[in-house]
């Protein structure tokens, strides 16, 4: 019998704004799983909506623009519509929309919408500080947490004084998959870079017209700042949490990236890493969190510490992955949070994954492809054609039979 808390399908209303985005379309299959029921509002030529694991769609006209202000309207009649249990933004475009709508629904007298999004967000206190890469880490300086050290870009303008030893990392406010960030290896590479940034004054005029009518997580005063660099492998530790409580996640070790160093991850193997999760949950639990996300870190391989520089607040390409290769199912987790049910523990599992498709576009022949698991959606056909049209036809027998 079912306890006052549970629901037999607890409703999620997925909402992403980009088309090929891999963080969110293999997420539905996972949640579908565990017993959710996915409706979503994405647009017709989107990844997401190829997934056939999805039982309602609600559609964005695909000649809409994304960064308009009335993307707004929309995803506030299609919350009413669908009435989901959480929200459950796909992209980082969905996120500045849903914080965008946790300000209005401040003013709405139908307080079921800001119930809504309280928990499936964050403390709105630190909505700013989430969305913002530069001042997530030094929110969790001033908590002293490790964190790489930041530095000013305007030391530039004093070469014969700069506190920072290279090689160096460049940083820009917003991005993600790698957009945004340089390692500067000497001063020359620096300046060169720096001068690349460097724009005309804008208009003070049309950059207020444009704020409010439009919006672009990745051109928002999109600043830059200097980095430490810290000397190791760069790693991202998926995770999943229920009002300001880590219930679940794994840490993972970037072995190949594509399309360059910086990318997106192409190989992935975990690590246990206890300190980095007793770190991880302080920052859980302080700024409320609930839903998917992921950490970004870096770690040092002489000394084996973590340190964070940045957590992307929606799911990753790794979210999704199985409880028989991972060890959890994040979106399991989640279920026994929302309806009130205890989530045990999980203990640490070795595993790589050859990411897909990204490891067969950076090299067909990668070896990880046949001694990883590969994680191609092969029961998704559609899903799989649209991410990778061909693929199937040629690669289906040779992957079936090492995943078998």
């Amino acid at each position: 019998m079912m306890n006052a808390t549970q629901q037999e399908n607890p409703k999620i209303l997925m909402i992403s704004l980009r088309d090929q985005w891999l963080g969110s379309c293999r997420l539905p299959r996972a949640l579908a799983s565990q017993g959710f029921c996915i409706e979503a509002l994405c647009r017709p030529s989107s990844y997401l909506a190829s997934t056939r694991y999805i039982e309602r769609f609600y559609w964005m006209k695909s000649q809409w623009n994304v960064f308009s202000r009335l993307v707004l309207l929309k995803v506030l009649v299609t919350i009413y519509r669908s009435r989901p249990d959480l929200l459950l933004a796909g992209d980082e475009d969905a996120v500045l929309v849903l914080i965008d709508l946790a300000r209005f629904s401040r003013l709405w007298p139908d307080r079921w919408l800001a119930e809504l999004l309280r928990r499936s967000l964050w403390d709105k206190t630190y909505h700013g500080q989430i969305i913002d890469k530069q001042k997530f880490v030094r929110l969790l300086h001033s908590w002293q947490l490790p964190t790489p050290r930041t530095y000013d870009l305007a030391l530039l303008a004093d070469s014969s004084n700069e506190p920072w030893t290279y090689p160096v990392v460049l940083k820009g406010s917003f991005g993600s998959g790698g957009s945004g960030v340089t390692i500067c290896p000497d001063a020359s590479t620096l300046h060169n870079q720096a001068e690349k940034l460097a724009k005309p004054p804008k208009s003070a005029l049309k950059a207020m017209i444009k704020r409010w009518l439009f919006y672009d997580i990745y051109s928002l005063d999109a600043a830059h700042e200097l980095q430490e660099f810290i000397a190791g492998t760069s790693g991202l530790f998926p995770f999943v949490a229920w009002q300001g409580k880590l219930l679940a996640g794994f840490a993972l070790l970037r072995l190949k990236t594509y399309p360059n160093s910086t990318g997106p991850s192409s190989v992935v193997q975990s690590i246990d890493l206890p300190e980095l999760r007793q770190t991880l949950e302080q920052i859980v639990q302080r700024i409320g969190f609930s839903g998917f996300g992921s950490f970004d870190f870096m770690y040092h391989k002489s000394t084996g510490k973590a340190y964070v520089i940045e957590l992307n607040p929606r799911p990753v390409p790794a979210s999704h992955f199985p409880e028989d290769v991972s060890g959890v199912s994040l979106s399991k987790c989640l279920y026994q949070a929302m309806q009130g049910l205890a989530v045990p523990t999980s203990t640490f599992k070795s595993f790589t994954v050859a990411m897909f498709p990204g490891e067969f576009k950076r090299d067909p022949h990668s070896e990880y492809l046949s001694s990883a698991y590969h994680d191609v959606p092969w029961d998704d056909e559609h899903l799989l054609e649209s991410i990778f049209p061909g693929y199937s036809k040629v690669n289906s027998r040779q992957d079936q039979k090492v995943q078998g």
